[in-house]
């Protein structure tokens, strides 16, 4: 997340309009189109949403220029080295091997509040959608949308995770619900692939598997932990302590002031999974 400086593009032959609070910016054929209208105190903030992916195919593109590997520590969601030179292998990206690595002076401060947590588990799935792991975090301050929880299933066998915002935690069911049915669309089903879920041992826990046996999903195997004990669901606790540090590495970057970084957090969570899950 960036802020924009409108003036910049109009010194450059962008041209501005509007229609209401929506902006647009238009040069030639290229238009870009500021639809997310945030209400403040004292009026209306407008933002875009651009992913990196269009970044990222624009510098595979480049791949006779060598990239300085702290821009790419930037680029991919504040990751460690190896992974950025797995990354760049694989999108056939130069990188500078003269420019040494730097320590992130962000990372610092979002590990500075980092907890340790375990990082294995005694057994491993062996096929993708073969077992998942289902938990939620939640966070003091309510985001522009409503939201003050997020969901995590990351996959046991590939680390691919899926994230979900949530207004309420009560929400869980229905996302979880919708989550399966994509699986069944995919030709993932429990009739084929037995699905393990580890939960805490809550009893609204126990009422999903009452839901989703109610929805069609009775074969669904379910594993429950005891509570309050991180180390048996060490996969998603390590998954979310990633993601929340990545994510505070993203808002540091973005130097934004502190009541909107406290309302933008679900844009960085989620970024932080879609980059992960690239990369």
């Amino acid at each position: 997340m960036n802020l924009f400086a409108l003036l910049l593009p109009l010194s450059t032959g962008w041209f501005i309009s509007n229609v209401g609070p929506v902006l647009t910016l238009k040069k030639g054929n290229t238009s870009i189109t500021f639809d997310w209208i945030f209400a403040t105190k004292d009026g209306f903030l407008a933002g875009v949403d651009m992913t990196p992916k269009e970044e990222i195919a624009e510098l595979c593109l480049q791949s006779n220029k060598a990239h300085d590997i702290n821009f790419l520590h930037k680029l991919f969601g504040h990751c460690a080295q190896d992974i950025i030179n797995n990354t760049a292998k694989h999108c056939n990206l130069q990188v500078k091997t003269r420019t040494p690595s730097e320590p992130c002076p962000m990372c610092e401060i979002a590990n500075a509040v980092q907890t340790d947590v375990p990082k294995q588990t005694s057994t491993k799935a062996t096929t993708p959608g073969g077992r998942f792991f289902i938990d939620s975090t939640s966070v003091k301050e309510v985001s522009f949308g409503g939201c003050k929880h997020a969901l995590g299933i990351p996959d046991d066998c590939s680390g691919c995770t899926f994230g979900a915002l949530l207004k309420q935690k009560s929400d869980k069911k229905q996302v979880i619900l919708a989550f399966l049915q994509h699986l069944k669309a995919k030709g993932i089903t429990p009739t084929n692939v037995t699905v393990f879920f580890l939960v805490d041992n809550a009893g609204k826990n126990k009422a999903l598997k009452s839901f989703l046996t109610e929805n069609g999903f009775a074969n669904v195997i379910f594993e429950f932990a005891p509570r309050n004990s991180p180390q048996f669901n060490g996969k998603i606790e390590c998954k979310f302590a990633v993601l929340w540090c990545r994510s505070r590495s993203l808002l540091n970057t973005a130097k934004l002031p502190q009541w909107p970084r406290n309302a933008l957090w679900p844009k960085a969570f989620l970024h932080s999974i879609l980059l992960k899950n690239v990369i």
